[in-house]
């Protein structure tokens, strides 16, 4: 009966130093004889290790799904109205009462803040939280905008008042 690899005691030896996963490999390539039992042993072995190799991975940054959308559309029979209007007119009304801060305005810092805030059954506007922000003063100008919104009509579902949770852009952006 043959080897699979020939290699010295010496050499398999000085392997077995190495706490490397190829050392480990070859070690167990050159133990292993050439049956057919064992060709197949030595196959499964190596895809049972290279799939506990990519299990111990970590898994992959998700991003949160972002839109203006409500959390649940369908839900909601009726969704809020802003002034008798509908998310355009919210967002005119942001744009209007924004004041770009000046830390972020000196350094040129632009991007789109991500707000989650919910619309209570009484039309106030609660639980104002950043989702994805772009700096402290542009987060936080945000987030007062927005808590400082009047009422709103509120949302229903078969004619009864209930909160509806909104995420929504709020877009700082310098003129050239």
């Amino acid at each position: 009966m043959t080897h699979f690899f020939h290699f010295s005691n010496a050499f398999l030896a000085k392997i077995s130093t190495f706490p490397t996963f190829s050392g480990v490999i070859i070690a167990v390539i050159a133990a292993i004889k050439t049956t057919f039992i064992m060709k197949k042993i030595l196959v499964s072995a190596l895809f049972v290790l290279f799939s506990l190799t990519a299990l111990c991975q970590e898994p992959p940054v998700v991003e949160p799904q972002i839109d203006s959308l409500l959390e649940r559309p369908e839900a909601v029979s009726v969704p809020p109205k802003f002034m008798r209007g509908g998310g355009d007119r919210f967002s005119n009304w942001v744009t209007r009462h924004l004041v770009y801060p000046k830390d972020a305005k000196d350094d040129r810092i632009e991007g789109i803040v991500y707000l989650s805030f919910t619309v209570d059954v009484d039309g106030s506007v609660k639980d104002v939280k950043v989702i994805k922000g772009v700096c402290e003063s542009l987060d936080a100008e945000a987030v007062r905008v927005v808590s400082s919104s009047p009422k709103w009509e509120c949302g229903t579902i078969d004619g009864k008042p209930v909160a509806v949770t909104y995420t929504h852009p709020i877009y700082f952006l310098l003129t050239r």
